[in-house]
Formats: structure tokens, sequence, C-alpha cells
């Protein structure tokens, strides 16, 4: 039987609903029986990390509710760490079959991290908060650039961080991978860790009245509320998608149709089925399916990971499938009237053109989600965080509506970003940092001097 990418994860979609009920006790049974030999196929690898995700919603929920997390989580992540080490070899890497036979690396660096966070995490929690400096300095290993190099990041941005709460902080955005969620080179089991989840959970709670996440991925089928460990509808935290376009807001999923004609969504329908159905007719090409990002149907266009960001996948193997992704949208589109290719090294976007000459950018995004609160940015202070060259729309948009009470921070930039903040920004209103361990390490101290943590 050919793969299918909805029949792989049928059963992991909406999972986000779960953090408003407790875990099932058959897949705390699963995790306990788990070792490195039952991870054999990428549905079962996927499966695993879906579940690490429930366990890790229920670990927050806890949190939040000032309740005890019970040992029989902490032993499941356990479980589930014990038995990625044990399929691994030393380069991270774990061998998984896809239901055609063929075989797949994938790369398992970022989920092992993860899981090593959480414990030393838990550990902090279980020792009733008093073992705050050992978390941190392990949270301080994972700077590209030393220790040391962290703790002075984290002072400067816990000092700019400090001074814009005690003004008052209306509104925080954050993009995910890369700025608040490491990078991962697989995205369907790039789970956020508990502790983050916990911290930013709080932070939007105390600091922040409107906190809200901002991807460019969709926010499901398969996107970022397959993968949070927050309790979206539970945390206050706003969660946005395709650049944007769709926001979860209050339980209910908003979309913004503008810049394109009615009858697009049914062509880029068309295409997301035939793209599909094309990956799926040939069985070299079911890896990219669960390369980088996957493959992702937005509001306005579908994306495709070809390549991840440890370099796994041939150029002979990318290029192949690029020339028949050409096909497919010559077919549909061949006078390039529908749909405008983008190229990047890691994936490839087929995007509908506009009706106008303007293109959404996440500027966009965030105006389409004040202007649904009914939240005027020119009188608002806001703090926008980034690492790439497509997050600072959101800077440009902040800036040019109050300049005065926008703070600004990008994880390890690009020289283009740097050289906008050194001439837009105010000298004391950005902050550059090397990680997103630093962001979550200065939010939790401008939450214990809040009081909204016990250490």
């Amino acid at each position: 039987m050919l793969i299918s990418f909805h029949d792989i994860f049928l059963r992991s979609l909406y999972r986000f609903h779960a953090s408003e009920t407790a875990m099932q006790t058959d897949q705390l049974s699963d995790v306990e029986s788990l070792n490195g030999g039952s991870m054999k196929t990428v549905d079962s690898f996927s499966t695993v990390m879906q579940t690490l995700c429930e366990i890790r919603r229920e670990i927050t929920t806890k949190l939040l509710n000032k309740e005890k997390v019970p040992e029989k989580l902490v032993t499941a992540i356990e479980n589930i760490k014990n038995a990625i080490e044990a399929k691994m070899n030393p380069k991270h890497s774990i061998t998984l079959a896809l239901d055609t036979g063929m075989e797949m690396q994938f790369n398992v660096r970022d989920e092992l991290a993860g899981l090593e966070k959480d414990l030393k995490f838990l550990q902090y929690v279980q020792s009733g908060f008093k073992s705050a400096d050992s978390f941190l300095d392990f949270l301080a290993s994972s700077h590209p650039h030393g220790k040391k190099r962290f703790y002075n990041e984290v002072a400067q941005l816990e000092y700019m961080l400090m001074r814009r709460v005690t003004d008052g902080l209306d509104v925080f955005i954050t993009d995910w991978d890369g700025t608040y969620k490491t990078y991962c080179c697989n995205y369907r089991t790039s789970v956020q860790p508990a502790y983050s989840a916990y911290w930013l959970s709080l932070f939007a709670k105390k600091c922040a009245p409107m906190s809200a996440v901002l991807t460019a991925g969709p926010l499901r089928d398969f996107g970022i509320l397959d993968l949070i460990a927050v309790p979206a509808e539970n945390s206050g935290i706003i969660f946005g998608g395709s650049w944007g376009r769709e926001w979860l807001i209050k339980g209910k999923r908003m979309v913004n149709k503008s810049y394109f004609c009615a009858a697009s969504e049914i062509q880029l329908k068309d295409l997301a089925t035939k793209l599909s159905d094309m990956i799926n007719a040939k069985p070299e090409y079911h890896r990219f399916l669960f390369t980088g990002s996957g493959f992702q149907k937005k509001v306005d266009r579908v994306t495709i990971g070809v390549q991840t960001v440890k370099n796994d996948v041939s150029e002979e193997e990318i290029n192949a499938f690029l020339d028949s992704v050409n096909q497919v949208v010559q077919e549909l589109d061949p006078h390039s009237e529908i749909f405008v290719q983008h190229k990047e090294r890691l994936d490839i976007e087929i995007i509908l053109k506009t009706t106008t000459q303007g293109t959404w950018s996440k500027a966009e995004g965030i105006k389409y989600l004040l202007d649904m609160l009914e939240i005027p940015a020119s009188n608002r202070s806001i703090w926008i965080c980034g690492d790439t060259v497509s997050d600072l729309p959101m800077v440009q948009y902040a800036i040019q509506a109050n300049r005065a009470g926008t703070i600004v921070t990008f994880v390890s930039p690009p020289a283009e970003v740097m050289q906008f903040l050194v001439e837009t920004a105010r000298p004391d209103g950005y902050c550059i940092v090397g990680c997103p361990e630093v962001i979550h390490v200065a939010m939790a101290r401008v939450l214990r001097k809040c009081g909204a943590l016990t250490t």
C-alpha cells in the first residue's frame, strides 16, 4: 500500500485538544514498554513523538495549575529518551522504514536535546525549585559560543525586557522555529519541550496581555498546533500560521483570504492533491513527506521540504524531485498565470499569485490579528522576536507604529537584519542572542523578579 501523509498522521492530528484531559492509560503503557527495537518505522517514531507532545502538554498543564507532576510522566520521558539513544548511531541518526520498505535516515539531535532539557527541568521541579543554577547551566551549554556568552546575552536581554515590562508590555509576538523553538531536521517531530512551554505560558499570563506565536507553517494538518506543549486553548496565547493569514482565537480559526480570488482556493486544493498523488505514486519521493518541513498546505501556498538543516538529501534526489514538481505545476498552470514558485535551500513553495501588487508578509499577519482584537498598534508597547529576514516586516510594522515602545530580539540573524536594526531600531531597543534558550532564561528571570516564579 502506498504511503499517505493523511494515513500516517491522521490519528495525531488535532491532538492539542488532549491538553484538556488526562493522558490515556494505554498511551503511557505503550511508552513504558518502549525500546529501540520498537521504533522500526517512520509511523512508529511519529506516534512516539506525538505521545511525547501530549505528555509534555500534560506536564505543562499540571505546572500551570500548581499541581504535582506525576512520576509516571517523568518516567515516560526517560523511556522515550532511552529508546531513541538505543536506536541512534554516534552521529545522532536513526534508520526508519517507510511502508514501501525504503529506509530513511532521521537526525534526532534536537529531539534528544529537548528530552534532556525536560528531564533536567523536572529534576529542578522535583527539588522544590531549589536547583535553578544547575538547570540554567545545562541550558547554557546550548549556546554555540559557550556559556560565558550565554550568560552575557541573558543579562542584556533580561535588562531590556525588565525595563519594558516594568513600564508596561502590551503585545508580545514571536516567530517559532529558530526563535523560540530550536531548529529541527524533522518538522513533524519538532515537539516543544515542556519547560519552555511553561515559561511561555506564564509570561503571557503575567507580563504580556496579548501574546502570540506567528509562524510560516500552517496551524494544523500538519502544523504548529500539533507540536506545541502549550495547552493552546487554556494558555491565553494566540497561535498564527501561514504568515498570519490564519489565527486560532478563543478556539476559533480565523482566516484572511484577501489578495487572491475565490477560484484560487479550488486551484490550490487541486495543486495540493496532485502533488500529494505524485509523491505517493513514486517510492523514491516518499522521503519528501518527512524531510525538513515536510508537505504543508497553507492558506495561499503549498510548501514541501527538500533538504534538512544537516544536508541529509543529495542534490541528485532534490533535482529529480523538483523536476517532477515542475511538471505538476505546468500541467495545472501552463502559462504561469496562477502560481509562482519560490525555491530556497530547505524547501520549495508554490504560491498563489495575488489579485493586487501587494505581497502578504508577517506584518500583514500582525495587522490582521490586532485589527480583529481591536488593539491599535500606535499606542501599544511591543516585543518582537525573530531570526530571519522574513521576520523583519514584523519589526518594521512595530517600529512604524510606535518606535519608542518597541523592543526587538533576534536569534543569530543574517547581516541584512543586523543592518536594518542598527539603522532603524533604538540603540537600547534591540538585543541579539545566539540561541532560543537565551530568550527562555531571560523570560524566566523576568518572571522571577515579577514574583511569578518561586525561584
